[in-house]
């Protein structure tokens, strides 16, 4: 929706930026005391977890399932670089099944080089 079209909404304007922050994808990076700030999403929104070339795999999934048992929609992000081997992948996608997590961000990630032979989220799809 056009910001010019805000004067024409069937609903007032505060209520409608309520509802639309409460169904938006709020992107959390997994740094120190972003618990914390999560407690400030809305319920129903989704919490995006993204996955740091400097803190790896494993914080996304403490990150993500932190936000799960809080009772977030989460969507974690897999940064293809950080990925060192085929069971390293199929591990961090058994703990996400195991957490429920039926959303998933596959990107190449920030990372110069790759930690094994997943360059791109491409590379991970695999055949």
């Amino acid at each position: 929706m056009s910001i010019y079209n805000v004067q024409t909404l069937p609903v007032e304007f505060s209520e409608w930026v309520r509802k639309q922050v409460s169904e938006a994808n709020i992107e959390v990076i997994p740094l120190k005391g972003a618990e914390d700030k999560n407690q400030a999403v809305p319920v129903g929104a989704t919490v995006a977890i993204t996955c740091s070339p400097k803190f790896g795999l494993e914080r996304t999934i403490d990150h993500v399932a932190a936000a799960v048992s809080k009772g977030y929609r989460v969507a974690p992000h897999l940064a293809a670089r950080m990925v060192e081997s085929d069971q390293m992948l199929r591990g961090f996608v058994h703990r996400i099944v195991d957490l429920a997590v039926t959303d998933l961000h596959v990107v190449g990630g920030d990372a110069d080089q790759p930690l094994g032979k997943f360059f791109d989220a491409e590379a991970d799809a695999g055949p």
